[in-house]
């Protein structure tokens, strides 16, 4: 039985941009050998209008947390925002906790600075 995982990316830049090629470049592998299908449904970003190097075909490209955090489609999101902004990235972080939403972490930073209140 096919699962789905539905993902919101937080960040486009360099890391954003490379995790979401992959998880389009090797769609049919994961499908294939684990029955699981990664849908990405959002990809926050600061600045909606840029131009991005990257497939956006059916993502919905938003600087409004509160789409995701809302949105019952996102089970996993995918922190990817860097180390400039942390006290930004720790509150988007923290919303979403709060949400029930599941986290995946880049920024060692905002780790390193707020681990007991992530960890918890």
């Amino acid at each position: 039985m096919r699962k789905e995982i539905g993902i919101a990316l937080l960040g486009l830049g360099t890391v954003g941009t490379n995790v979401l090629k992959i998880i389009q470049e090797n769609e049919a592998y994961f499908e294939e050998e684990y029955q699981i299908h990664f849908q990405v449904y959002f990809v926050y970003v600061r600045d909606v209008n840029k131009k991005r190097n990257v497939l956006l075909d059916n993502i919905i490209v938003t600087d409004d947390i509160e789409k995701i955090s809302n949105s019952s489609v996102v089970d996993i999101c995918i922190e990817c925002m860097g180390g400039s902004g942390t006290e930004k990235t720790y509150d988007i972080i923290k919303g979403l906790m709060q949400k029930g939403k599941h986290l995946i972490m880049s920024s060692k930073k905002c780790l390193a600075l707020y681990k007991n209140e992530i960890v918890s």
